[in-house]
């Protein structure tokens, strides 16, 4: 029986559902839900102990050159599968795959190419239920957006319901829920749920949309609000409302800061400018180090802080686990 690693994103649906389709062909799966910029330390702090597996993937995620010598040692048995388009240099190794968009021109998301991998190289009559299949598609259709150009709102009620149940419900529960099915459905009781949520969300939309800062940077003229729930939905909403703005920044004052467009701005560029990276549509990068501390020394003056997040490897400790741990 294989020993499996799997690093994966941890914000959203294309982070965690390739956490469900490996459950489905390993049965001894190790997770760890990384940030883009936890992953190099990571990997540089587990490098004593990736010899113990005999297959690592990394999904929706890239390492950086920080990490590639320590990933080259065990390049065999390794993939990783990404699509973010600031991350095509990466392609120049061998263990590395990095498809923003297929031969066809439709764009990908990591769930898609880790679907396609694992049903490319191991047998599972779970992955091949259409209820997956159907499933990863909406997954694919919310992380790229091209749910806008079908108007497919079951890929938006689908991260809504992540949000409502959180990582470790969302693993467990469909999981389970998608051999049962043979289309993917919501329940009834799903539905309602829903239906609240769309409510909160626009509360929400319209809280947000009195409380924008105007900027002008380098020859950019963005909207800045600060947000720590519905994210995307945001960013696409402000910009569709007000295309007076380049782009928007939607900063989460604990963990990172986001970008969306939707004109020809690309804010994967700019995030670039800050450490991070994505899209031409959609990026984001983190907050400087000490920002949160550096923040409470502003308002409390002479202050000694200690506590809140430590540094990024000990952060992320609380995000790995077994798929068997999952109760």
């Amino acid at each position: 029986m294989d020993r499996v690693l799997l690093m994966t994103h941890r914000a959203d649906n294309d982070g965690l559902t390739p956490v469900i389709l490996a459950s489905y062909v390993f049965e001894d799966l190790e997770v760890a839900l990384l940030e883009p910029d936890e992953l190099d330390n990571y990997i540089n702090n587990k490098s004593d102990e990736l010899d113990n597996y005999d297959k690592i993937f990394i999904t929706d995620l890239c390492p950086t050159e920080r990490s590639i010598e320590t990933l080259s040692k065990y390049a065999t048995k390794i993939q990783v599968l990404d699509h973010h388009h600031s991350n095509l240099e990466m392609n120049k190794y061998s263990f590395i795959k990095v498809i923003d968009q297929d031969e066809t021109g439709k764009k990908q998301c990591g769930t898609t190419l880790f679907y396609d991998y694992l049903r490319k190289h191991y047998l599972s009559e779970e992955l091949n239920k259409t209820s997956v299949s159907e499933f990863t598609e909406l997954v694919r259709s919310l992380d790229t957006w091209d749910w806008k150009k079908t108007n497919n709102l079951d890929a938006v009620k689908l991260g809504d319901l992540f949000s409502l149940y959180g990582r470790d419900y969302y693993v467990l529960y469909y999981k389970e829920a998608l051999q049962k099915m043979e289309h993917f459905q919501f329940t009834e009781q799903e539905e309602y749920l829903l239906e609240i949520e769309e409510s909160r969300k626009k509360r929400y939309l319209e809280e947000k949309e009195e409380e924008i800062y105007d900027v002008t940077l380098n020859g950019s003229h963005f909207g800045v609000v600060f947000a720590e729930s519905y994210r995307s939905f945001l960013g696409n909403q402000l910009c569709e409302r007000h295309p007076e703005y380049d782009f928007f920044a939607i900063i989460n004052i604990a963990r990172s800061v986001s970008y969306r467009s939707i004109g020809v701005k690309d804010v994967s560029l700019f995030a670039k400018q800050y450490g991070g990276g994505g899209h031409v549509n959609a990026a984001g990068n983190s907050l400087p180090e000490h920002f949160l501390t550096d923040i409470i020394k502003m308002i409390f003056n002479n202050a000694i802080v200690e506590g809140g997040i430590k540094d990024e490897f000990q952060f992320s400790k609380k995000w790995i686990y077994k798929t068997s741990d999952i109760k």
